[in-house]
């Protein structure tokens, strides 16, 4: 069961973006287990005549309590959904590395002293 909540505005609705949609929150669900809710509002924005239409993506996941977001818009929307979760991708990256580091601390039995790592969470 998926927990991804899809609004279009002014977009037509597409089951083949909601398929998408659905592949890059599993692939990233995967990866992230502590992910709880993904909402992705597609919009389109009005014509512009120099870009022509142009698609917005926004992109909002809550995990731990904590809410992370990506905003990409292109004229191709499979491109701007691609940037907003390679975005957001990123983002958990950062989040989880921040999380898990590691650091080296040195221990001393007696005269011998061993090096080794210890895990913060």
């Amino acid at each position: 069961m998926s927990s991804v909540q899809i609004t279009f505005r002014s977009v037509s609705y597409s089951s083949a973006i909601e398929c998408h949609i659905d592949k890059y929150y599993n692939k990233l669900k995967r990866i992230y287990r502590k992910i709880n809710h993904c909402r992705v509002v597609i919009d389109r924005e009005q014509n512009n005549r120099l870009k022509g239409i142009m698609f917005s993506v926004n992109i909002n996941m809550t995990l731990l309590g904590k809410e992370i977001s990506s905003r990409k818009q292109s004229q191709n929307l499979y491109i701007a959904l691609r940037d907003g979760f390679a975005a957001i991708e990123k983002l958990l990256e950062k989040q989880f590395k921040r999380k898990n580091t590691t650091r080296r601390y040195p221990f001393s039995l007696g005269e011998h002293h061993m090096h080794g790592e210890i895990q913060i969470p």
